[in-house]
């Protein structure tokens, strides 16, 4: 089904996009990443 494949791409990117935000902020773990780590948009 399409929009399954669509989904399962969706979720490739955002693990990949999370990977490379905690590789680049220094995280080795989802629990390493605080509030600091974080930036506000418009702020």
């Amino acid at each position: 089904m399409a929009s399954e494949r669509g989904v399962a791409h969706l979720l490739d990117l955002v693990a990949s996009e999370m990977e490379m935000a905690m590789t680049l902020t220094g995280a080795r773990a989802i629990g390493e990443i605080s509030r600091e780590s974080l930036a506000r948009v418009g702020e």
